[in-house]
């Protein structure tokens, strides 16, 4: 079953033509003159589908239905009541010139009326964005081109609740498994562009999929990360293994596991990186994952501006430090080992005693 995260039509504030006018057809018009924002404060509302393929389409004939009851953008939906994709915009942050901003966004109709937006990219409330061009008045998009929480998009849990790791600052206060709130003290972000996806195809993203690490629902919604970023296991498996419960493991060793897949497209990606006093473990999409561990071999792995950066920062991060990681690491042998016991045993790798503390 598909799940699309839509922006309500009431979140959204437009200059110029109504870019999402509540009709029947895109408005040509707002192409070149018209900007529009997310409200500050808004977040994006999950809705589950049915569908009969692996495309929302411009079609109320086809089997394409709201999975589930559900308030949104003011009204209230049935199971059954039909969605559809209406027409696609490609926008960009107002000021950016590189066509790699590019952003696509699609109004969805549900039941015969326009009332929400999806994207390819992540949408940040409180900035305003340019419409360039419009793609299609009657678009097939596959859901998988709708992404649900990219890289940029990713929620971190806050002092203040969850937030888009965009909108983190320095002296932005995370929430921690183990040491309470952490003030981060360092984030940058890197842009992978397609062409180094597809000359370095180990630096696609993996995507684990809404609720596939335990019974409980996490993620909350799909995370993706980079394949080297850790996630922890929390089980009795781990524990009887290698005599410690929590253990974090690279993304991309998850891979066997039903939900986690490599992100195998053409689109950029920008992966978020944030360093707090000590690696610590923080919950992103409601994931337990790691912060950037800085390593010996991560720090070599970094540009040199970035390593440089670091360092002055952080002084005592040199190339031979050995810093202690939030939790033990699962390598080579001992992460593959891991994750076959996990799948031979069908045993969720957060166990339902960790995600009941965590929450």
């Amino acid at each position: 079953m598909p799940t699309i995260y839509l922006w309500q039509i009431s979140d959204i504030t437009s200059s110029g033509p109504d870019v999402f006018s509540n009709t029947m057809d895109g408005n040509d018009g707002a192409v070149g003159v018209s900007t529009f924002s997310i409200n500050g404060g808004s977040t994006k509302h999950a809705i589950d589908v049915v569908d009969n393929d692996a495309n929302l389409e411009n079609d109320d004939a086809t089997s394409q239905d709201i999975a589930s009851a559900v308030s949104f953008d003011g009204a209230s939906f049935s199971p059954g009541d039909n969605i559809q994709v209406e027409y696609s915009y490609i926008v960009r942050v107002v000021g950016s010139s590189d066509p790699a901003d590019n952003i696509t966004a699609y109004g969805i109709r549900m039941d015969n009326t326009l009332h929400g937006v999806a994207t390819d990219a992540p949408l940040v409330p409180g900035l305003s964005y340019d419409v360039l061009s419009i793609v299609s008045n009657s678009p097939t998009v596959p859901y998988s081109e709708m992404v649900v929480c990219f890289t940029a998009g990713t929620l971190i849990l806050t002092d203040q609740g969850e937030t888009p790791i965009e909108n983190l600052t320095v002296g932005s206060m995370v929430k921690t498994l183990h040491h309470g709130v952490q003030p981060i003290r360092w984030i940058r972000k890197r842009r992978i562009f397609p062409e180094d996806l597809s000359l370095n195809p180990n630096l696609r993203p993996i995507k684990i999929s809404k609720g596939a690490l335990d019974n409980e629902g996490v993620p909350a919604c799909d995370l993706i990360v980079s394949p080297q970023h850790r996630i922890l296991i929390s089980s009795k498996i781990a524990d009887r293994m290698f005599h410690d419960s929590d253990m974090l493991i690279p993304a991309k060793k998850l891979l066997p596991l039903p939900g986690v897949e490599i992100v195998d497209d053409d689109a950029h990606v920008e992966y978020w990186h944030f360093i707090c006093d000590d690696h610590q473990v923080v919950f992103a999409n409601g994931t337990p994952t790691e912060t950037l561990f800085l390593g010996a071999e991560a720090l070599k792995a970094l540009p040199d501006t970035t390593r440089a950066e670091i360092s002055l920062m952080f002084p005592e991060f040199g190339l031979d430090r050995q810093p202690k990681p939030a939790a033990p690491l699962a390598k080579g042998l001992r992460s593959k080992m891991l994750v076959q016991r996990h799948l031979k045993n069908r045993k969720p790798i957060l166990s339902d005693a960790f995600t009941r503390l965590s929450r």
